[in-house]
């Protein structure tokens, strides 16, 4: 009987030593933190319910901050993960009234004028936008200068067609054959040009109108009480309120 433990002892020894410890690995137990995952921050409302729930029974390191005065101490609010971090907006956001849009300059300086009788100062900015259709223009081309846009118009003067060079602009050093309130004018002058082996253009031109806006900073804006807008939007229909940031 002796014999036969031993023997068995033996057997044991031996396959301890050829086979060694068996140990489950970390990352394959229910709720356990894969050491490899990465060095982000993932937010408590992005991590998985078996982390947080490992990492509510976790101990908190020493030096760690706690809550809010009042609350508790040690509350993990961030796991190690992969994914930034959520920042935190530092200060308020401060709120402007911006007044328009007015195109008349008599009457931004009208409405200045009312604004600083209640000390509220307003600073004026300028924007330009394209207004209403005004005509179309026949014209050829850009010349590679100003020499070969000159020689072109001989040419063409020659032939009987009144043109002269566009000087500056988007158009510079282009031959304007003519500007056409109506479109069916325009279209004529294109195809008879066409007609003698040129290639011309007709280009839509539009109005510009000048808008303009009244900014009021946050110390007007906090000025700028409700009597105020009520009183300028019963003189001024068009003129409309909007919010912006201070920034």
């Amino acid at each position: 009987m002796k014999i036969l433990l031993g023997v068995l002892l033996l057997l044991n020894l031996a396959l301890y030593l050829v086979l060694g410890p068996y140990d489950v690995p970390a990352k394959l137990l229910p709720g356990g933190l894969d050491e490899h995952a990465g060095s982000g921050l993932t937010l408590v409302t992005e991590a998985d319910p078996a982390q947080l729930e490992v990492a509510r029974n976790l101990t908190p390191a020493t030096g760690t901050k706690g809550s809010s005065e009042g609350g508790p101490t040690g509350v993990i609010t961030e796991l190690p993960g992969p994914g930034p971090a959520m920042s935190t907006p530092r200060g308020r956001v401060a709120i402007c009234y911006s007044l328009g849009t007015l195109r008349d300059r008599l009457l931004v300086d009208r409405v200045l004028g009312e604004l600083g009788a209640d000390g509220i100062e307003a600073k004026v900015r300028t924007e330009e936008r394209r207004g209403d259709l005004s005509g179309y223009w026949v014209l050829l081309p850009a010349r590679p200068s100003l020499e070969a846009a000159q020689a072109q118009i001989d040419e063409l003067q020659q032939r009987g067609i009144d043109s002269f060079v566009v000087g500056t602009g988007e158009y510079r050093n282009a031959v304007s054959l003519g500007f056409f309130h109506g479109r069916r004018a325009a279209e004529e002058l294109e195809a008879r040009i066409r007609a003698q082996g040129y290639n011309p253009r007709l280009v839509l031109r539009y109005q510009q109108e000048s808008q303009y806006w009244l900014d009021l900073d946050e110390t007007a804006s906090e000025r700028f009480g409700d009597d105020t807008w009520a009183r300028l939007g019963e003189s001024y229909p068009m003129l409309g309120r909007y919010l912006r940031d201070c920034g």
